[in-house]
């Protein structure tokens, strides 16, 4: 891990994957502030998302600071912990104001969040919500539908984190934040307004890329592999199945998580020439790496 020094260096020569690597060398401090602030817990996870942005700014002021003589990571304390005494007043006065009928969210898992709920109609449009628009992003679908969704089966942060290769605290923050737009699409009736969130029932849709280079990267990928991703989404990959009819172990789950990460990253790291060799190649080619 970089020192923060360095980071600070690249980022000021306009490297912005240097203030990635700040913020995730640093996010340690917002749980530190908030352990020492009286909170309801049931804002632990919205609080957490406020203190990323705010970290991410605080880490922009400390570089063009001329003034700041301390260090980086006493800077940061010092700061989220006076802005966190207005915050969590704010959340106070809002929970005052809430409705009495709201339910209570379990952080363990968001399924418990759905699984509570007796209308069975309600439970399949808000999986298929989730699943199947673009209101969620890639990682925060793979979250959602990875705690219970398929045959009730709920994967530990830490199978996530390794099958997506990232660190367990990072996928953390990326869990809490997925839980908090599911609760505000249920409570705000979201979920509701299928006009302005695009459906799709396609692995190439849900992967947020073209066909061509979800296919042509699956060469990364063995058999056993895309037979798992088949399972799921059918031999051609334009129709997800019914998540609560998949057959899977919670072993299998874990394999479709670990070859769904492994193409994932195999598709963020093509250049912008290789998106384009992909897209022209023959369709031919295709059928003869899938099948």
């Amino acid at each position: 891990m970089k020192k923060d020094k360095l980071l600070l260096e690249e980022y000021e020569n306009g490297n912005e994957k240097a203030l990635e690597e700040l913020i995730k060398n640093n996010l340690y401090i917002i749980k530190n502030v908030l352990d020492r602030k009286k909170h309801d817990k049931n804002d632990e996870e919205d609080l957490v998302q406020e203190g990323m942005i705010l970290l991410a700014n605080y880490i922009k002021k400390y570089l063009f600071d001329s003034q700041t003589e301390i260090s980086l990571k006493q800077y940061l304390s010092n700061s989220l912990n006076m802005r966190f005494d207005t915050i969590i007043n704010k959340y106070n006065k809002n929970r005052l104001q809430e409705n009495d009928n709201l339910i209570e969210y379990d952080e363990k898992s968001s399924y418990d969040f759905i699984s509570e709920m007796e209308n069975m109609e309600l439970i399949k449009e808000l999986k298929n919500f989730i699943v199947k628009t673009n209101y969620f992003t890639f990682l925060q679908k793979n979250i959602l539908i990875s705690k219970g969704f398929i045959n009730e089966i709920v994967l530990s942060e830490t199978d996530l984190s390794n099958a997506f290769n990232t660190s367990y605290q990072n996928f953390y923050v990326k869990k809490t934040y997925a839980a908090s737009k599911l609760k505000k699409a249920y409570f705000s009736k979201i979920y509701q307004d299928k006009d302005e969130y695009k459906r799709n029932d396609d692995l190439f849709s849900f992967m947020e890329t073209s066909k061509e280079i979800v296919l042509y990267e699956m060469k990364h990928l063995n058999k056993r592999e895309i037979k798992l991703i088949k399972m799921v989404w059918g031999n051609d990959f334009t129709s997800i199945k019914e998540l609560s009819n998949i057959n899977f172990s919670k072993e299998d789950l874990i394999e479709y998580y670990n070859a769904i990460g492994k193409l994932f990253r195999s598709i963020q790291n093509l250049s912008d020439d290789e998106i384009m060799e992909n897209i022209l190649l023959e369709s031919n080619n295709y059928h003869r790496i899938i099948y």
